[in-house]
């Protein structure tokens, strides 16, 4: 199984970790997970990738497994949920980029949009460290766990949003 054939987490995970609006497009949750998969994959390695989406396809987690893979999803979700901000400010019609709005509402500024972005991708990075921590010291338990040779785990996008502002 490759590591692309498993989504790790779905809309119903932001619920018990984000304030996730009934009404938001579950087409746009699902491309903001698919567009924060590479920040997961530089952490933990392909095989890791690859045994948790066997594991949970066969519905038998391990208990360490069950315990990285709820990190994960706080570490993943917030970071999707931070992606959302990007791809709610405009939509695409077939005429135009356009922002919707209601008479109750009023659409925020891009500027605006970006720093609640990046303030729950600030909050994704908080729970990194748990998760990096963990790994270290279940390295004897799983042999996945330890250090990797194709991640990389200096991100060159530290300080700079997904939309290159920094």
């Amino acid at each position: 199984m490759t590591c692309c054939k498993c989504q790790l987490i779905n809309m119903s995970d932001f619920v018990s970790r984000v304030a996730l609006p009934e009404s938001i497009d579950g087409k746009k949750v699902n491309i903001a997970i698919q567009e924060t998969r590479f920040i997961i994959e530089k952490y933990i390695c392909d095989d890791l990738y690859n045994e948790l989406c066997d594991q949970i396809d066969a519905d038998d987690l391990s208990p360490l497994n069950e315990e990285l893979l709820c990190m994960i999803k706080d570490i993943w979700v917030r970071y999707a949920y931070g992606e959302l901000y990007s791809l709610n400010v405009m939509t695409l019609s077939k005429e135009n980029v356009v922002r919707k709005f209601s008479e109750a509402s009023e659409p925020v500024s891009f500027s605006e949009a970006e720093k609640m972005a990046n303030y729950w991708r600030m909050k994704a990075e908080n729970y990194i460290s748990t998760m990096v921590k963990f790994l270290k010291d279940n390295e004897a338990e799983n042999v996945l766990y330890q250090g990797c040779n194709n991640c990389d785990n200096d991100d060159k996008r530290s300080g700079t949003s997904f939309w290159g502002i920094a």
